[in-house]
């Protein structure tokens, strides 16, 4: 069995790899002949370059991407062209983006429950009012009965996130970057399977990229059949297309729209430390409780509809119940998410409000950093 899984996985990637190969190498071909034709078609990209710097400066985009584009056009015009085509015009792009627009309009208004906790958290946390302002403009609304608990390292969070699932009784939400086979996967797939026999729905979305070396193509078809329904965000297909750039790397766990995990951990043994990666992993999780994780909820509903093409009656997810119940909240909590596709850049705009209205400190923990100084 372990055998066939691997073969599966491994032939997957061989397929994949080599077609990728083919194309790229007929577009060097192209590029570094010298036939007539092919400098004709050098020539018409060079003149469709400068057309494209005109139509990127005129349009209505987010600001770091129109230098980012404008500067690769500049300095590779036949590379910088082609890519900005590739990546702008195609029709799968464009179906893409617009179907999360649509998704999110419709879903709007149903982030907000009964008892508005925006009045409240502009009289008790007056400093963060551009803030909040800010996340409910961009459909984010702030919420109050709610508890948070920051759960790091994984080793803290793996418990806690075992018992949390084990108290499921309406339905289990997971979406995550990364799902690899191991003790964590396991073990919590093993409460998985019992929760559906309990009749708890269970669903799962994992990115086909991030899980690329992880899963057997037909991952998602296995856990149907064990009665965990499953989506492949945008899988992967071995065309030079932009839209296989559009990842989830998203990390959601929801249980029964009272209960969420977020945070930088994905579901995979070097986040709790089992074994060493890239030596020892510190990475963080925030528990949310109460109202907020109903935020969450939303969230999960939105891209299991990008990925099925299905909507939901979200009323039935609604946790009538848990909503009404008074909890001991330590906080507002205002969740939000951030697409790649849209014209706001949220998650770049609340940072800086951040870190512009810090007064005596800033504590950033990321995995990225990227120092790039001014010329002078």
């Amino acid at each position: 069995m372990k055998r066939s899984w691997f073969r599966a996985l491994l032939l997957r990637r061989v397929q994949v790899l080599f077609l990728l190969i083919l194309q790229l190498c007929f577009l060097f071909f192209i590029f570094q002949n010298e036939s007539f034709i092919a400098q004709v078609l050098r020539s018409v990209v060079h003149i469709i370059s400068g057309f494209l710097v005109l139509y990127i400066i005129s349009k209505k985009d987010k600001r770091a991407n129109k230098v980012i584009w404008i500067f690769l056009i500049l300095l590779f015009p036949l590379f910088g062209s082609l890519l900005y085509i590739l990546y702008n015009f195609q029709a799968s792009t464009r179906k893409f983006e617009q179907k999360i627009f649509q998704i999110g309009q419709k879903n709007r208004t149903l982030y907000g429950l009964p008892g508005s906790a925006e009045k409240s958290a502009y009289y008790e946390a007056p400093a963060h009012i551009p803030q909040i302002r800010y996340l409910k403009y961009a459909g984010f609304p702030v919420y109050d009965d709610t508890q948070t608990e920051y759960l790091s390292p994984g080793e803290k969070f793996f418990p806690i996130f075992l018992e949390e699932l084990k108290k499921a009784q309406k339905y289990i939400f997971i979406e995550y970057f990364i799902i690899k086979d191991g003790l964590m996967w396991q073990s919590i797939l093993d409460i998985l399977k019992e929760k559906v026999s309990q009749g708890v729905e269970v669903r799962v979305i994992y990115d086909d990229i991030g899980c690329f070396l992880a899963l057997p193509k037909d991952y998602a078809m296995q856990l149907k059949n064990i009665g965990i329904k499953c989506e492949v965000f945008n899988p992967f297909r071995p065309v030079l297309t932009a839209i296989q750039n559009n990842r989830d790397h998203r990390k959601i766990t929801v249980i029964d729209g009272k209960v969420a995990f977020t945070g930088g951990l994905n579901l995979s043994d070097e986040y709790i430390n089992t074994y060493e990666k890239h030596g020892y992993w510190k990475d963080a999780v925030i528990q949310i409780k109460g109202k907020a994780a109903w935020s969450l909820t939303l969230m999960f509903l939105e891209m299991w509809e990008l990925c099925c093409g299905i909507p939901d009656d979200i009323e039935c997810f609604f946790p009538k119940n848990e909503v009404d119940e008074r909890i001991e909240s330590d906080g507002f909590v205002q969740p939000y998410s951030d697409s790649p596709v849209d014209n706001e850049n949220v998650g770049e705009h609340v940072y800086l409000q951040i870190i512009n209205n810090a007064k005596d400190y800033v504590y950033i923990c990321t995995p990225y950093l990227i120092i790039m100084r001014n010329a002078i």
